[in-house]
């Protein structure tokens, strides 16, 4: 979805002045703002783009969203899901969502990052180690038990 709309302070003075409707077009060169709407979907719903195989699952944060790309398919079973719950959509929404490699096992503190080769790292670090090095809280996806010991354990992120 998409729609143009145009600040009030740069429409054309006599249009400020007098607030009657006109039927004069706005001239083409005026300054216009177009804003993309996107679909908000619920945590933990699975999107995948349109021409791409990757599944990811999503969380929303009051500065946007988040996706973490489920990278083996056994990992629906640990949620009892279906890649019939997998809703594509345009890239373009799926992009509104920054990734993220950040997890933390339902109920524990330690917040884990998953590398290339899907080893997790413990972020042995304080939380404002963390945030200096551009990480966000938000970000970081619950994950149950099953799929916490799927991951096999790298050394630790001491950054």
């Amino acid at each position: 979805f998409s729609f143009v709309a145009q600040r009030i302070d740069q429409l054309p003075g006599e249009l400020l002045q007098n607030p009657t409707p006109s039927p004069s077009p706005t001239p083409s060169s005026s300054p216009t703002l177009t804003i993309k709407l996107v679909p908000k979907f619920a945590n933990g719903t699975l999107l995948r783009a349109r021409g791409d195989v990757k599944v990811y699952t999503i969380i929303n944060s009051e500065s946007g969203g988040w996706r973490r790309h489920i990278t083996d398919g056994r990992i629906f079973s640990f949620y009892g899901l279906s890649f019939k719950n997998v809703i594509e959509v345009d890239p373009e929404v799926l992009n509104y969502y920054k990734e993220s490699k950040l997890i933390r096992l339902d109920k524990d503190k330690k917040v884990y990052e998953l590398d290339k080769s899907n080893l997790k790292h413990w972020l042995d670090m304080s939380g404002e180690s963390f945030l200096a090095y551009g990480r966000k809280f938000e970000s970081v996806f619950l994950i149950n038990k099953n799929e916490f010991n799927f991951y096999k354990t790298g050394a630790a992120y001491k950054k």
